[in-house]
């Protein structure tokens, strides 16, 4: 019997029968980390071409820029974008190399660790661009740049949103495994609990309280049963009352057995005869009794 609140094993098992083929999505999955990858890719080139072009005009630059974005934070963003877009390409290679050993119906890398890295590069690329945004001084280089860093931003917050939706359908299929497997195992020792009753072929099902006895020592048994049988009294059930006709002693009632005379006690008793009663008699009134009965010649 299933407990409350858990559903059955017929449920369990259809649930885990009916999982759809998820190909579709990891296609889809597959062709926007190749896109983030390209982007990422354009995001490291952009920000090397800032950089350079910040080194060689640092004087010129120095003109059209405040003194504070000029000094720290004007190739921040180029900085930034640039080490996280090369933590993208890493990470998006490593997939790739674990679907082409898994295969891409088996998925990649597990879903937990992507939430965990797609959160990092979305926020990190949306971090990158509103600094590189922030300078006084605008190029096409960094203006590229910005527009590339917040598709990144935009393609790894899709990627992280379906990595928390495939961690969530992971850990609902690994429940119902889990349940599946217990509810196996729990009727797996019903059914050797029910066999181990079952008496095998050859073997006798023996009651309980019963051992198992020789059969020599069995028919022994038997034959002092027998014996005890053939020695023990015979017994009778009483008449009919001859008043009123009904029985009245339906108990069964031994019948009385001669006993040999006994000094000791001195008292001698003779088997009943038919409608007389057993009463015991001394050897004067044995005597006596039996020199009445006598006839004269």
């Amino acid at each position: 019997m299933n407990q409350p609140g858990l559903p059955s094993q017929a449920a369990i098992q259809a649930a885990l029968q009916q999982q759809p083929d998820r190909y579709a999505e990891q296609v889809w999955k597959l062709s926007l980390r190749v896109f983030a990858t390209t982007t990422s890719i354009a995001a490291i080139a952009l920000a090397v071409i800032v950089v350079i072009n910040w080194e060689d005009n640092d004087d010129i630059l120095e003109d059209y820029t405040s003194e504070y974005y000029a000094d720290d934070w004007t190739d921040a963003g180029a900085y930034t974008g640039l080490g996280f877009a090369s933590l993208a390409i890493a990470w998006n290679v490593s997939e790739f190399i674990t679907l082409c050993v898994r295969s891409v119906r088996r998925g990649g890398i597990h879903p937990g660790s992507h939430v965990a890295l797609d959160l990092i590069l979305w926020m990190g690329f949306l971090a990158s661009g509103l600094t590189e945004i922030l300078i006084d001084f605008w190029t096409g280089a960094s203006l590229g740049l910005c527009g590339i860093l917040y598709v990144d931003a935009i393609l790894h917050f899709t990627l992280f949103v379906w990595a928390c939706i495939d961690t969530r359908r992971r850990n609902e299929l690994s429940r119902t495994q889990s349940l599946a497997l217990a509810m196996q195992i729990t009727e797996q020792q019903q059914l050797q609990a029910r066999t181990s009753m079952i008496p095998q072929y050859g073997q006798a099902s023996i009651p309980p309280n019963m051992v198992m006895v020789p059969v020599e020592e069995w028919q022994q048994m038997k034959q002092m049963a027998q014996v005890s049988q053939q020695q023990a009294p015979p017994y009778r059930q009483s008449a009919v009352s001859p008043v009123s006709g009904s029985p009245h002693n339906l108990v069964a009632q031994p019948a009385p057995v001669a006993r040999p005379f006994s000094p000791s006690s001195g008292i001698q008793e003779l088997p009943m005869s038919s409608g007389h009663s057993e009463l015991p008699m001394s050897p004067s009134e044995l005597q006596s009794s039996t020199t009445d009965s006598k006839t004269p010649l």
